[in-house]
């Protein structure tokens, strides 16, 4: 008996210890391995909250904020931004006019991407793009061209399909959505087509039901991809409610989110015309997916078919609410310096990146190479790059 009591007693000291070293190694994991790991699911209930109105402080997500005034020439004349993205060196600006222009990191341009035109080594549109340290990735009609951050077009992948984004991966694939306007049947329908910058379709990943677009009715032509700091393929499909990520070793799908719109939903069998005409069409242009926030830019016809908003989801609170500042406007007060309010464009790597064209910020001055600046009405945008928080 004595024995057994000494089994049990050891037994009950080595479990002990186990749930120590297994508690002390869960809290020496850094807050975003714990975060990670947790793997939380979020609802955002747009139909509950889009009354609310509130602020956020930068101060809540980044722990610093630079602002970039772009340097204006005939060179870089830029009306309005279409798309933003950044390296470790450079600032890439793809404008209303189908240009793209690269920035360093102070503001000074470096060159422009390609020229449009109908040659082999013109592009016909700027349907999306992305970089990394060395290049930039310009997907057009069927096409991918690369280019040297120079400007110098260094190759040209063609594609079997029309796509309408495009994410480069790591090592030397890249990844392409295609839309479901290109597929007739559902055997052959896909969304995701991984190649390399040698042509190769080395994968093809269905995750979405084919949807009839004949008709006029809704196609999932668009998808909001890479919004997120926490998922490097994360995505979420017109109209859909559901926010997933890919795994990009498996290819694995995976649900992180919800948006419930509840009367504000539309539904995918609807003609396009009715879809416009609907009383509370609700549509988000681009998400922002963060530690604790989750943050929408929408527009909705009951509140104005063409104003558009900023809203923040809080995930800890469970509330969502649209984004204002002290002067009413849709942007996150500043309390990191004395520069303008945050007006948030996107995520890219750990950054978010803002723009303010220079009308809204006349009084504005900066230094530039020793030299005191104030910006004028028709300089190029000012692009704001807050650092977030670990």
């Amino acid at each position: 008996m004595k024995n057994l009591s000494i089994n049990f007693l050891q037994r009950s000291s080595l479990l002990l210890l186990l749930l120590i070293v297994c508690n002390l190694i869960s809290c020496n994991r850094s807050p975003k391995e714990r975060e990670i790991s947790r793997n939380p699911f979020f609802i955002v209930d747009i139909e509950r909250d889009i009354a609310n109105q509130d602020t956020l402080a930068l101060s809540a997500i980044a722990d610093s904020v630079t602002v970039i005034p772009l340097e204006t020439s005939d060179k870089c004349l830029i009306s309005k931004v279409v798309n933003l993205a950044a390296n470790s060196a450079c600032i890439f600006v793809r404008t209303v006019d189908r240009e793209l222009f690269v920035f360093n990191r102070d503001g000074t341009f470096l060159s422009k991407i390609g020229n449009r035109g109908r040659g082999p080594k013109e592009y016909r549109k700027i349907i999306h793009f992305d970089v990394d340290e060395e290049y930039v990735y310009l997907l057009d009609y069927g096409r991918i061209l690369q280019y040297k951050l120079s400007g110098e077009l260094v190759n040209v992948v063609s594609l079997p399909k029309l796509a309408s984004r495009i994410v480069k991966l790591q090592d030397d694939r890249i990844l392409l959505y295609i839309p479901d306007s290109q597929f007739r049947n559902a055997e052959d329908q896909y969304s995701f087509l991984v190649t390399n910058t040698s042509g190769d379709s080395l994968k093809i990943v269905k995750t979405t039901k084919l949807r009839d677009y004949s008709k006029e009715k809704v196609a999932n032509n668009y998808v909001q991809i890479g919004f997120s700091r926490k998922y490097n393929i994360a995505y979420n499909e017109t109209f859909n409610d559901t926010l997933f990520h890919l795994n990009p070793a498996t290819w694995e799908k995976r649900k992180f989110g919800m948006i419930n719109y509840g009367i504000h939903g539309i539904k995918l069998n609807m003609p396009y015309k009715e879809v416009v005409q609907a009383p509370h069409n609700l549509r988000i242009n681009s998400l922002i997916d963060l530690n604790n926030y989750l943050l929408l830019h929408y527009a909705c016809q009951c509140m104005g078919n063409n104003v558009w908003y900023w809203a923040v989801y809080n995930k800890e609170e469970d509330r969502l609410f649209n984004l204002i500042d002290r002067a009413n406007e849709s942007r996150i007060i500043n309390d990191l310096d004395d520069g303008p309010n945050l007006h948030p464009f996107c995520i890219d790597n750990n950054e978010i990146m803002g723009l303010l064209y220079a009308y809204e910020t006349p009084n504005f001055s900066y230094t530039h190479n020793g030299k005191k600046k104030k910006i004028c009405d028709n300089d190029n945008p000012i692009v704001m790059i807050a650092r977030l928080k670990e």
